[in-house]
This record gives structure tokens, C-alpha cells and sequence, in this order.
């Protein structure tokens, strides 16, 4: 029954999710040059990883959260 309920909500999130995910993802696909000199220089501050931006982290991560809210 709880599905029910919070399905409006998932599928809202999930549209807003994937306008305002994608354009992160984007940014991160952009700045990848910029960022990748620099982890390899600082590498302590910054700890991104490279793989979690050419696999879209920033969509999969907010995609996991919805479903897990979806869930209950």
C-alpha cells in the first residue's frame, strides 16, 4: 500500500532527477580534464574517481535513492 502512495512522488523525482542529474554528469564529463591534473597532483584533496564520472555516478547514485524510497 505504501507504494501506492509514494509512486507520484518516485516518478517526480525521477524526472527531476534526470534533467538535474544529467547536466551534473555533463559538467563532470566537461571538467574531466581539469579535475584529472589535479587529482594527480592532490591527490588527497581531490579523491574523485574517474570511473564513477565516465559511468554517470552522479545518475546512478540518485537513481538507487529513489528506488530505495520506493521501497520503503
Amino acid at each position: 500500500m505504501g507504494i501506492v502512495f509514494r509512486f507520484p512522488f518516485f516518478l517526480l523525482g525521477i524526472f527531476l532527477w534526470t534533467m538535474v542529474g544529467g547536466i551534473i554528469s555533463f559538467i563532470n564529463l566537461l571538467t574531466l580534464p581539469i579535475f584529472g591534473l589535479a587529482t594527480a597532483i592532490f591527490p588527497s584533496i581531490f579523491n574523485t574517481s574517474v570511473k564513477d564520472v565516465l559511468t554517470f555516478g552522479i545518475l546512478r547514485r540518485g537513481y538507487r535513492n529513489l528506488f530505495f524510497f520506493l521501497n520503503g
